[in-house]
């Protein structure tokens, strides 16, 4: 008996056929330990679903879940057009209902995917993150959900997390989405600074402006911060700049106490000095420190005043009659529609109106501002650096508009 066993173990055949059974073996058990994990996880999905699952629907509507072949595809189609026309309370409902229906993995993460973004878009936020990470679970390169992931914690304030979900979108996203990712990874370092409890405000201030020279993209938001916290320094910072018209409605909320004229007189910068000579808050005559009577203006001066002033005496209805927005085509015009500008160039249209205005008229003018997506067009009367409608990163394109200053404000403004 033992011969024969030797003799089995010195057989190449026997070698052989223990290194098949091996491999079938563990063939198997990988089988039957896939199986075992997707019954787990379709398990957890169910339960995850029934979670969540609310107010029931109609009968008809439970009666045609029932009895359609492939009920699906029409009840997601409905959920979105609820969703897109506003009623989202209704889209949730059927995306529910149906998750509690269906009992295909696949679909469930497909329907699970628009109750998320519907969840996100109504305000749910930590429900939202929730499915957005059980969704992961599964396909953990799902590109849209990630983004989707990025912006939830960029909207509860998680920053550090949004930083960590976006260091794997980028290892699997394209060239062009990781250009709008290195604008939204500054974002979220610059909101994870001036939100830090443990840097001294020196040091935010520091690191801020660091960050802003480091990318460009984020600049209107750091001016915006230095404006609020650190007056000096915004100072020193927007003196060095080659342009002002980014930050132009910024410079507009300074009152005249706060301007510090000699610095801005010491520099040269025009630029500067023609915002606040617009504003009421100097004399044009300062300009001449600055060699400031070009032909242009003294065009624009001449024949503006002389239309300016017949209107103010003969019509009420002028072109900045009482609560009218300016009819001198300002409203295409914005800040970065135009190449920067030399500090020594000629004062942007608007702010040589409003010059005009306080130098030969009676009638006073203000600017009011609005801000334009890049990308959608989308125009909105408060700056984002993410836009509420399409997502995209970056400065918003700074539309300025000349209104009237009536009775009812005037004495909030200043006059020389």
């Amino acid at each position: 008996m033992l011969d024969q066993i030797a003799f089995l173990y010195r057989d190449p055949l026997f070698g052989v056929a223990i290194l098949v059974a091996i491999i079938v073996i563990l063939v198997f058990a990988d089988y039957g330990r896939n199986k075992y994990r997707a019954k787990k996880h379709k398990i957890a999905l169910e339960n995850f679903t029934k979670s969540y699952h609310e107010n029931s629907l109609s009968d008809e509507f439970v009666d045609f879940l029932s009895l359609a072949k492939d009920p699906i595809p029409p009840l997601l189609l409905l959920a979105k057009t609820y969703a897109r026309a506003g009623d989202s309370t209704y889209a949730i409902k059927i995306y529910l209902e149906i998750l509690e229906k269906t009992k295909n993995t696949q679909e469930k993460i497909i329907i699970l995917e628009s109750l998320g973004i519907t969840y996100f878009e109504v305000g749910f936020l930590q429900r939202a993150k929730n499915i957005f990470l059980e969704i992961l679970k599964t396909y953990p390169r799902n590109v849209q959900i990630l983004g989707y992931l990025v912006r939830t914690h960029e909207s509860m304030g998680e920053y550090q997390d949004a930083l960590d979900v976006l260091e794997c979108l980028n290892e699997i996203s394209t060239p062009k989405m990781r250009q709008e990712s290195a604008n939204i990874k500054a974002y979220l370092h610059f909101m994870l600074l001036i939100n830090s409890h443990i840097l001294s405000l020196n040091k935010k201030n520091k690191e801020v402006i660091s960050l802003m020279h480091y990318n460009n993209a984020i600049r209107r938001v750091a001016f915006d911060y230095l404006f609020l916290y650190a007056r000096e320094l915004f100072w020193e910072e927007i003196l060095k700049a080659e342009s002002v018209e980014f930050c132009l409605d910024i410079l507009w909320r300074f009152s005249k106490e706060e301007v510090p004229f000699e610095m801005i007189t010491k520099h040269g910068r025009r630029d500067i000095l023609d915002v606040f000579v617009a504003k009421g808050y100097l004399d044009s005559g300062t300009e001449s420190n600055f060699d400031t009577e070009s032909s242009i203006a003294t065009s624009a001066d001449s024949n503006l005043s002389a239309g300016v002033e017949s209107k103010a005496e003969s019509s009420a209805e002028s072109n900045f009659g009482a609560g009218a927005e300016s009819k001198l085509d300002s409203s295409t015009r914005t800040a970065e529609s135009k190449p920067d500008s030399a500090p020594d160039s000629a004062p942007l249209f608007e702010l040589e109106v409003l010059r005009v205005l306080f130098a030969h008229s009676k009638q006073r003018g203000d600017l009011v501002f609005e801000y334009r997506c890049h990308h959608c067009k989308n125009i909105f009367p408060f700056d984002s650096f993410r836009c509420p409608m399409c997502a995209s990163v970056g400065e918003m394109d700074l539309i300025y508009k000349i209104k009237e200053v009536t009775a009812q404000n005037a004495d909030n403004y200043t006059t020389l």
